[in-house]
Protein backbone atom coordinates (compact mmCIF):
# COMPACT_ATOMS: atom_id res chain seq x y z
CA UNK A 1 0.00 0.00 0.00
CA UNK A 2 0.58 3.66 -0.85
CA UNK A 3 0.03 6.95 1.58
CA UNK A 4 -2.92 7.12 -1.14
CA UNK A 5 -3.80 3.77 -0.31
CA UNK A 6 -2.12 1.72 -3.18
CA UNK A 7 -0.42 -1.26 -3.53
CA UNK A 8 3.19 -0.92 -3.26
CA UNK A 9 4.82 -3.99 -4.06
CA UNK A 10 5.32 -4.86 -0.19
CA UNK A 11 3.89 -8.12 1.19
CA UNK A 12 0.93 -8.47 2.52
CA UNK A 13 0.86 -7.46 6.76
CA UNK A 14 3.72 -5.43 6.28
CA UNK A 15 4.12 -1.67 6.45
CA UNK A 16 5.36 -0.12 3.09
CA UNK A 17 8.64 1.82 2.85
CA UNK A 18 10.46 4.83 0.76
CA UNK A 19 7.45 7.35 0.84
CA UNK A 20 7.31 10.05 -1.54
CA UNK A 21 5.97 13.39 0.33
CA UNK A 22 4.47 14.64 -3.11
CA UNK A 23 0.24 14.63 -2.00
CA UNK A 24 -0.57 13.39 -5.68
CA UNK A 25 0.73 10.10 -4.93
CA UNK A 26 -1.24 9.53 -1.35
CA UNK A 27 -4.76 9.06 -3.17
CA UNK A 28 -6.88 5.71 -4.41
CA UNK A 29 -7.65 7.65 -7.16
CA UNK A 30 -5.34 9.97 -9.48
CA UNK A 31 -8.01 12.94 -7.86
CA UNK A 32 -7.60 14.22 -4.29
CA UNK A 33 -10.31 14.51 -2.18
CA UNK A 34 -11.71 17.79 -1.00
CA UNK A 35 -10.77 19.55 2.15
CA UNK A 36 -13.85 19.16 5.38
CA UNK A 37 -14.41 23.03 4.52
CA UNK A 38 -14.96 22.71 0.43
CA UNK A 39 -18.01 21.51 -1.76
CA UNK A 40 -19.95 22.18 -4.57
CA UNK A 41 -23.55 22.54 -5.62
CA UNK A 42 -23.76 19.70 -7.00
CA UNK A 43 -23.22 17.50 -4.16
CA UNK A 44 -25.42 19.09 -1.59
CA UNK A 45 -27.88 16.56 -2.24
CA UNK A 46 -25.90 13.72 -1.53
CA UNK A 47 -23.66 14.88 1.35
CA UNK A 48 -26.45 15.74 3.26
CA UNK A 49 -27.70 11.77 2.70
CA UNK A 50 -24.10 10.97 4.50
CA UNK A 51 -24.18 13.37 7.29
CA UNK A 52 -27.50 11.28 8.45
CA UNK A 53 -25.67 7.65 7.28
CA UNK A 54 -23.41 8.70 9.84
CA UNK A 55 -25.09 9.25 12.96
CA UNK A 56 -26.56 7.05 14.82
CA UNK A 57 -27.45 3.12 14.77
CA UNK A 58 -29.96 1.79 12.17
CA UNK A 59 -31.92 -1.43 12.58
CA UNK A 60 -29.43 -2.68 15.12
CA UNK A 61 -25.66 -1.31 13.37
CA UNK A 62 -23.77 0.77 15.37
CA UNK A 63 -21.53 3.03 13.50
CA UNK A 64 -17.77 4.41 14.56
CA UNK A 65 -17.32 7.46 15.64
CA UNK A 66 -14.79 9.96 15.46
CA UNK A 67 -12.49 9.28 18.56
CA UNK A 68 -13.64 11.48 21.43
CA UNK A 69 -16.85 11.77 20.53
CA UNK A 70 -18.09 8.29 21.57
CA UNK A 71 -20.78 7.36 23.85
CA UNK A 72 -20.38 3.71 25.48
CA UNK A 73 -24.13 3.53 26.37
CA UNK A 74 -25.28 2.77 22.59
CA UNK A 75 -22.74 -0.11 22.13
CA UNK A 76 -24.16 -3.25 21.27
CA UNK A 77 -21.31 -5.14 22.50
CA UNK A 78 -19.69 -3.85 26.11
CA UNK A 79 -16.37 -2.33 25.32
CA UNK A 80 -14.28 -4.53 27.31
CA UNK A 81 -15.00 -6.95 24.26
CA UNK A 82 -14.99 -4.32 21.63
CA UNK A 83 -13.59 -1.24 20.12
CA UNK A 84 -14.56 0.62 17.05
CA UNK A 85 -13.31 4.12 15.96
CA UNK A 86 -12.69 6.19 13.39
CA UNK A 87 -10.14 9.47 12.94
CA UNK A 88 -10.35 11.64 9.88
CA UNK A 89 -7.15 12.34 8.13
CA UNK A 90 -5.12 15.52 7.30
CA UNK A 91 -3.93 17.58 4.28
CA UNK A 92 -1.42 20.39 5.19
CA UNK A 93 -2.73 20.74 8.69
CA UNK A 94 -6.11 21.27 7.61
CA UNK A 95 -8.47 18.35 8.54
CA UNK A 96 -10.30 15.98 5.59
CA UNK A 97 -13.33 15.14 5.12
CA UNK A 98 -13.46 11.29 7.04
CA UNK A 99 -14.19 8.86 4.31
CA UNK A 100 -13.76 6.14 6.65
CA UNK A 101 -16.49 4.47 8.07
CA UNK A 102 -17.41 1.21 10.02
CA UNK A 103 -19.91 -0.87 11.94
CA UNK A 104 -21.16 -3.05 14.49
CA UNK A 105 -23.96 -4.97 14.16
CA UNK A 106 -25.09 -7.62 17.57
CA UNK A 107 -27.40 -9.53 17.61
CA UNK A 108 -27.31 -10.15 13.86
CA UNK A 109 -31.23 -9.88 12.33
CA UNK A 110 -31.94 -10.93 16.80
CA UNK A 111 -29.69 -14.46 16.53
CA UNK A 112 -27.89 -13.84 19.57
CA UNK A 113 -25.33 -16.17 17.85
CA UNK A 114 -23.79 -14.21 14.59
CA UNK A 115 -22.30 -10.76 14.89
CA UNK A 116 -21.52 -8.31 11.99
CA UNK A 117 -18.20 -6.12 11.84
CA UNK A 118 -17.49 -3.72 8.67
CA UNK A 119 -15.26 -1.15 7.58
CA UNK A 120 -15.11 0.59 4.77
CA UNK A 121 -12.30 2.91 3.23
CA UNK A 122 -14.00 5.82 0.88
CA UNK A 123 -11.90 7.24 -1.92
CA UNK A 124 -12.39 9.65 -4.86
CA UNK A 125 -13.92 13.49 -4.35
CA UNK A 126 -16.99 12.03 -2.78
CA UNK A 127 -15.94 8.92 -1.05
CA UNK A 128 -17.84 9.91 2.24
CA UNK A 129 -21.50 9.86 0.71
CA UNK A 130 -20.35 6.11 -1.16
CA UNK A 131 -18.81 4.39 1.71
CA UNK A 132 -21.74 5.32 4.53
CA UNK A 133 -24.32 4.46 1.65
CA UNK A 134 -22.19 1.20 1.08
CA UNK A 135 -21.89 0.59 4.79
CA UNK A 136 -25.93 0.65 4.80
CA UNK A 137 -26.33 -1.53 1.88
CA UNK A 138 -23.47 -3.85 2.91
CA UNK A 139 -25.31 -4.32 6.14
CA UNK A 140 -28.80 -4.52 5.21
CA UNK A 141 -28.29 -7.28 2.65
CA UNK A 142 -25.67 -9.52 5.02
CA UNK A 143 -28.96 -9.12 7.09
CA UNK A 144 -31.12 -11.35 5.10
CA UNK A 145 -28.49 -13.63 4.74
CA UNK A 146 -28.73 -17.76 5.76
CA UNK A 147 -25.94 -19.26 7.50
CA UNK A 148 -27.38 -22.81 8.33
CA UNK A 149 -26.13 -23.59 4.35
CA UNK A 150 -23.25 -24.76 2.64
CA UNK A 151 -19.69 -22.64 2.50
CA UNK A 152 -20.15 -22.46 -1.20
CA UNK A 153 -23.59 -20.71 -0.87
CA UNK A 154 -22.60 -18.47 1.94
CA UNK A 155 -19.83 -17.59 -0.49
CA UNK A 156 -22.47 -16.67 -3.04
CA UNK A 157 -24.51 -15.19 -0.49
CA UNK A 158 -21.99 -12.61 0.26
CA UNK A 159 -21.05 -12.20 -3.08
CA UNK A 160 -24.49 -11.25 -3.92
CA UNK A 161 -23.95 -8.80 -1.21
CA UNK A 162 -21.22 -6.81 -2.14
CA UNK A 163 -22.54 -6.80 -5.68
CA UNK A 164 -25.75 -5.90 -4.99
CA UNK A 165 -24.65 -2.85 -3.33
CA UNK A 166 -22.27 -1.64 -5.68
CA UNK A 167 -25.25 -2.13 -8.22
CA UNK A 168 -27.30 0.06 -6.43
CA UNK A 169 -25.06 2.92 -6.17
CA UNK A 170 -25.32 3.56 -9.96
CA UNK A 171 -28.62 5.40 -9.62
CA UNK A 172 -27.74 6.21 -5.26
CA UNK A 173 -28.32 10.37 -4.98
CA UNK A 174 -28.25 11.26 -8.73
CA UNK A 175 -27.54 14.92 -9.46
CA UNK A 176 -30.05 17.21 -11.72
CA UNK A 177 -27.32 15.74 -14.70
CA UNK A 178 -28.23 12.26 -13.98
CA UNK A 179 -25.08 11.78 -12.47
CA UNK A 180 -23.89 9.16 -9.43
CA UNK A 181 -21.58 10.25 -6.47
CA UNK A 182 -20.56 6.99 -7.43
CA UNK A 183 -19.45 7.24 -11.09
CA UNK A 184 -15.66 8.51 -9.86
CA UNK A 185 -15.49 7.58 -6.24
CA UNK A 186 -15.82 4.26 -4.04
CA UNK A 187 -14.67 2.41 -1.59
CA UNK A 188 -12.74 -0.87 -0.20
CA UNK A 189 -14.02 -3.10 2.30
CA UNK A 190 -13.77 -5.86 4.95
CA UNK A 191 -16.57 -7.53 6.63
CA UNK A 192 -16.83 -10.27 9.52
CA UNK A 193 -19.29 -12.39 10.40
CA UNK A 194 -18.75 -14.04 13.67
CA UNK A 195 -20.92 -16.98 13.73
CA UNK A 196 -21.29 -20.48 16.20
CA UNK A 197 -17.36 -20.22 16.44
CA UNK A 198 -16.27 -19.55 12.97
CA UNK A 199 -14.90 -16.12 11.03
CA UNK A 200 -16.43 -15.71 7.53
CA UNK A 201 -14.53 -13.26 5.88
CA UNK A 202 -15.30 -11.23 3.00
CA UNK A 203 -13.22 -8.52 1.07
CA UNK A 204 -13.00 -6.57 -1.78
CA UNK A 205 -9.52 -3.63 -1.91
CA UNK A 206 -6.88 -2.79 0.62
CA UNK A 207 -8.81 -3.24 3.99
CA UNK A 208 -7.55 -5.70 6.13
CA UNK A 209 -8.55 -8.49 8.80
CA UNK A 210 -5.86 -9.94 11.27
CA UNK A 211 -6.04 -12.49 13.47
CA UNK A 212 -3.72 -12.49 16.77
CA UNK A 213 -3.08 -15.78 18.31
CA UNK A 214 -0.71 -16.46 21.38
CA UNK A 215 0.74 -19.85 21.88
CA UNK A 216 3.28 -20.70 24.79
CA UNK A 217 3.48 -16.72 25.17
CA UNK A 218 4.50 -15.94 21.63
CA UNK A 219 2.27 -13.73 19.91
CA UNK A 220 1.51 -13.91 16.09
CA UNK A 221 -0.57 -11.92 13.54
CA UNK A 222 -1.94 -13.83 10.70
CA UNK A 223 -3.44 -12.38 7.95
CA UNK A 224 -7.42 -13.20 7.52
CA UNK A 225 -7.18 -11.29 4.29
CA UNK A 226 -4.59 -10.05 1.72
CA UNK A 227 -4.91 -7.06 -0.62
CA UNK A 228 -6.15 -6.88 -3.76
CA UNK A 229 -3.28 -5.75 -5.69
CA UNK A 230 -3.02 -4.48 -9.11
CA UNK A 231 0.41 -6.63 -9.28
CA UNK A 232 -1.19 -9.90 -8.36
CA UNK A 233 -1.24 -12.36 -11.50
CA UNK A 234 -4.81 -13.16 -11.51
CA UNK A 235 -5.70 -9.92 -11.36
CA UNK A 236 -4.05 -8.39 -13.44
CA UNK A 237 -4.95 -10.72 -15.92
CA UNK A 238 -8.36 -10.03 -15.66
CA UNK A 239 -7.83 -6.24 -15.99
CA UNK A 240 -5.67 -6.26 -19.02
CA UNK A 241 -8.36 -8.78 -20.84
CA UNK A 242 -10.29 -5.62 -20.75
CA UNK A 243 -8.09 -3.70 -22.61
CA UNK A 244 -6.95 -1.48 -19.93
CA UNK A 245 -3.75 -0.42 -18.88
CA UNK A 246 -1.91 -1.25 -15.33
CA UNK A 247 0.75 1.77 -15.40
CA UNK A 248 3.96 0.16 -13.47
CA UNK A 249 5.15 1.34 -10.13
CA UNK A 250 8.27 1.72 -8.93
CA UNK A 251 10.32 2.94 -5.66
CA UNK A 252 13.25 4.88 -7.24
CA UNK A 253 14.10 8.39 -7.41
CA UNK A 254 10.95 8.52 -5.31
CA UNK A 255 7.53 5.89 -4.44
CA UNK A 256 5.09 5.70 -6.91
CA UNK A 257 2.18 3.06 -6.86
CA UNK A 258 0.61 0.91 -9.70
CA UNK A 259 -2.82 2.31 -11.71
CA UNK A 260 -5.16 0.84 -13.79
CA UNK A 261 -6.20 3.76 -16.30
CA UNK A 262 -8.83 2.90 -19.38
CA UNK A 263 -5.63 3.89 -22.16
CA UNK A 264 -2.25 4.41 -21.85
CA UNK A 265 -2.04 7.27 -24.03
CA UNK A 266 -4.61 9.29 -22.44
CA UNK A 267 -4.72 8.91 -18.58
CA UNK A 268 -6.46 11.65 -17.97
CA UNK A 269 -9.63 9.46 -18.87
CA UNK A 270 -8.85 7.82 -14.91
CA UNK A 271 -9.66 6.16 -13.16
CA UNK A 272 -6.02 5.78 -11.86
CA UNK A 273 -7.36 3.24 -9.20
CA UNK A 274 -4.36 1.89 -6.93
CA UNK A 275 -6.12 -1.40 -6.36
CA UNK A 276 -7.99 -4.17 -8.52
CA UNK A 277 -11.57 -4.86 -6.80
CA UNK A 278 -13.46 -2.50 -5.69
CA UNK A 279 -17.09 -0.97 -4.86
CA UNK A 280 -19.05 1.73 -6.71
CA UNK A 281 -16.31 3.43 -8.54
CA UNK A 282 -18.40 2.65 -11.51
CA UNK A 283 -16.36 4.11 -13.77
CA UNK A 284 -13.81 1.80 -13.34
CA UNK A 285 -16.03 -1.60 -14.19
CA UNK A 286 -15.00 -1.52 -18.20
CA UNK A 287 -11.60 -2.06 -16.83
CA UNK A 288 -11.93 -5.20 -15.29
CA UNK A 289 -12.17 -3.52 -11.22
CA UNK A 290 -14.35 -5.41 -9.62
CA UNK A 291 -16.65 -5.41 -6.60
CA UNK A 292 -16.98 -9.22 -5.65
CA UNK A 293 -15.08 -10.22 -2.44
CA UNK A 294 -12.65 -12.71 -1.52
CA UNK A 295 -14.41 -15.06 0.99
CA UNK A 296 -12.81 -17.15 3.24
CA UNK A 297 -13.91 -19.40 6.81
CA UNK A 298 -11.20 -19.99 9.87
CA UNK A 299 -12.48 -22.12 13.21
CA UNK A 300 -11.73 -20.37 16.13
CA UNK A 301 -9.63 -21.74 18.07
CA UNK A 302 -10.57 -20.73 21.50
CA UNK A 303 -7.09 -21.71 23.22
CA UNK A 304 -5.13 -19.76 20.89
CA UNK A 305 -7.18 -17.22 18.70
CA UNK A 306 -7.18 -13.93 20.95
CA UNK A 307 -8.49 -11.31 19.18
CA UNK A 308 -9.51 -9.81 15.95
CA UNK A 309 -8.30 -6.60 14.46
CA UNK A 310 -9.79 -5.26 11.40
CA UNK A 311 -8.76 -1.64 9.83
CA UNK A 312 -8.82 0.39 6.99
CA UNK A 313 -5.28 1.48 4.99
CA UNK A 314 -4.79 3.89 7.33
CA UNK A 315 -4.20 1.87 10.30
CA UNK A 316 -1.68 -0.83 7.89
CA UNK A 317 0.14 1.96 6.12
CA UNK A 318 3.26 2.02 8.87
CA UNK A 319 2.29 -0.89 11.21
CA UNK A 320 2.60 -4.18 10.07
CA UNK A 321 -0.04 -6.48 11.28
CA UNK A 322 3.07 -8.40 13.23
CA UNK A 323 2.93 -4.86 15.20
CA UNK A 324 -0.56 -4.35 15.35
CA UNK A 325 -1.15 -8.02 16.78
CA UNK A 326 1.59 -7.43 19.54
CA UNK A 327 0.08 -3.93 20.56
CA UNK A 328 -3.30 -5.63 20.88
CA UNK A 329 -2.02 -8.70 23.02
CA UNK A 330 0.04 -6.42 25.09
CA UNK A 331 -3.26 -4.57 26.10
CA UNK A 332 -5.31 -8.33 26.91
CA UNK A 333 -2.35 -9.80 29.00
CA UNK A 334 -2.55 -6.32 31.35
CA UNK A 335 -6.29 -6.59 31.43
CA UNK A 336 -6.83 -3.45 29.54
CA UNK A 337 -10.43 -3.17 27.56
CA UNK A 338 -10.60 -3.66 23.80
CA UNK A 339 -11.82 0.12 23.39
CA UNK A 340 -8.16 1.26 24.74
CA UNK A 341 -6.47 -1.31 22.38
CA UNK A 342 -8.39 0.25 19.59
CA UNK A 343 -7.49 4.15 20.48
CA UNK A 344 -4.37 3.26 21.22
CA UNK A 345 -3.48 1.63 17.65
CA UNK A 346 -4.97 4.58 16.34
CA UNK A 347 -2.97 7.09 18.09
CA UNK A 348 0.26 5.02 17.48
CA UNK A 349 -0.88 4.91 13.85
CA UNK A 350 -1.26 8.35 14.18
CA UNK A 351 2.31 9.25 14.59
CA UNK A 352 4.05 7.02 12.52
CA UNK A 353 2.08 9.12 9.77
CA UNK A 354 2.89 12.15 11.59
CA UNK A 355 6.50 11.27 11.58
CA UNK A 356 6.63 10.16 7.80
CA UNK A 357 4.45 12.15 5.98
CA UNK A 358 4.66 15.18 7.91
CA UNK A 359 1.31 17.16 7.98
CA UNK A 360 -0.75 14.47 5.69
CA UNK A 361 -2.64 11.86 7.03
CA UNK A 362 -5.21 9.17 5.97
CA UNK A 363 -8.22 8.30 7.54
CA UNK A 364 -7.51 5.82 10.02
CA UNK A 365 -10.29 3.37 11.65
CA UNK A 366 -10.31 0.15 13.52
CA UNK A 367 -12.28 -2.40 15.10
CA UNK A 368 -10.71 -4.49 17.35
CA UNK A 369 -12.32 -8.06 19.30
CA UNK A 370 -11.03 -9.78 22.07
CA UNK A 371 -12.57 -13.32 21.26
CA UNK A 372 -12.49 -15.07 24.67
CA UNK A 373 -14.44 -11.87 25.97
CA UNK A 374 -17.02 -12.06 23.44
CA UNK A 375 -20.48 -13.65 24.10
CA UNK A 376 -19.49 -17.00 24.06
CA UNK A 377 -22.44 -18.14 21.17
CA UNK A 378 -20.35 -15.73 18.27
CA UNK A 379 -17.02 -17.86 19.22
CA UNK A 380 -17.78 -21.09 20.73
CA UNK A 381 -18.89 -23.80 18.00
CA UNK A 382 -22.47 -25.10 18.15
CA UNK A 383 -22.51 -28.66 17.43
CA UNK A 384 -25.89 -30.77 16.16
CA UNK A 385 -27.66 -32.58 19.11
CA UNK A 386 -27.25 -36.04 19.29
CA UNK A 387 -29.82 -38.71 19.41
CA UNK A 388 -29.11 -41.99 21.37
CA UNK A 389 -30.00 -45.10 19.55
CA UNK A 390 -32.64 -47.20 21.39
CA UNK A 391 -31.73 -50.06 23.58
CA UNK A 392 -31.47 -53.22 21.08
CA UNK A 393 -34.24 -54.61 23.10
CA UNK A 394 -36.22 -51.85 22.19
CA UNK A 395 -35.50 -52.27 18.90
CA UNK A 396 -36.92 -55.67 18.92
CA UNK A 397 -40.04 -54.51 20.03
CA UNK A 398 -39.56 -56.11 23.66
Amino acid sequence: MTPDGGADGAADGEPSTNRSLSKQYRTNRSLDPRPSHESDEGSESALAVADSARSGSSSGMIKAVEMGDEDDSAAPLLTDCCGIFSCHGIDEAHDKVNQDCACVAYPLKGDASAGLFVVLDGHGEKGDVVSNELLQQIFERITVCNWSVSDEQITRQLEDAYTGAHEHMRTFALDEKGEAPANCSGACGVSIILRRGRAIMAHAGDCRAVLVTVTDGMTVGTDLTHDHKLELPAERERIEATGAYIRPGFDEPYFMPSRVYKSELNPRQGPGLTMSRSLADIDADECGVVPTPEVSFHTIDRQHDKCVILASDGLWEFISSQDAAEVVSGFMARGEPAVRATRFLIAKAALAWRMEEGDYRDDITAVVLYLNELPADLTNEVLPAVVEAPPASEKAGY
